[in-house]
């Protein structure tokens, strides 16, 4: 127990995180997550809320995960840019895009390559799950198919992804610096 705070206290991502703000940024994660587990969107309201509270937190001298002004800016901006073409070609909801641009500014850009791929590898594997489902059920998948369209099933919550990958990142840089390890060998 005690190496794994000292773990924490040592990491990248956790070093300016006050109790104050990282129970912010929780809720806010928490939040998202649940609407769009539940209802597939991401509103505006709660992603105004997240960029409000990350820059009143800076404006009073906080820092986001480590990293001030510049990198949280050049996090919105990075977030923003990288997910607008999956926008543009229907692959994303808008929702997504600000919401992964929100986290951008709370952690800063270093932090968004982890949370992309990780959200990534949890929507593969619902996808990989519905293949097989759709796959094992055959002549019923019809009936499948129009119930997870009425009750909105068949898109991915991708934002929900988005949350539980920025919060894992928070809390456990290790296995995202191991990720980045492994990126950085190809």
């Amino acid at each position: 127990m005690v190496e794994m705070l000292d773990s924490a206290r040592r990491s990248l991502f956790m070093s300016g995180l006050t109790v104050g703000t990282q129970a912010c940024f929780f809720v806010f994660l928490a939040a998202v997550a649940a609407f769009d587990a539940l209802q597939r969107r991401v509103p505006n309201g709660l992603i105004l809320a997240g960029m409000f509270f990350a820059l009143v937190i800076l404006l009073f001298g906080g820092r986001l995960g480590g990293v001030g002004w510049a990198s949280s800016l050049l996090g919105l901006t990075v977030g923003l840019l990288a997910f607008l073409p999956f926008f543009f070609f229907g692959l994303m909801g808008a929702g997504d895009v600000k919401f992964f641009s929100i986290i951008g500014l709370w952690l800063g850009a270093s932090a968004l390559l982890a949370v992309w791929m990780m959200a990534s590898i949890m929507a593969g594997l619902q996808a990989l799950l519905w293949l097989a489902l759709s796959i094992s059920f055959g002549k019923e998948r019809s009936w499948i198919s129009i119930r997870m369209h009425a009750w909105r099933l068949n898109k991915i919550p991708y934002a929900s992804y988005l949350a539980v990958s920025a919060g894992l990142t928070v809390y456990y840089p290790s296995v995202f610096e191991k990720l980045y390890a492994g990126v950085s060998h190809f």
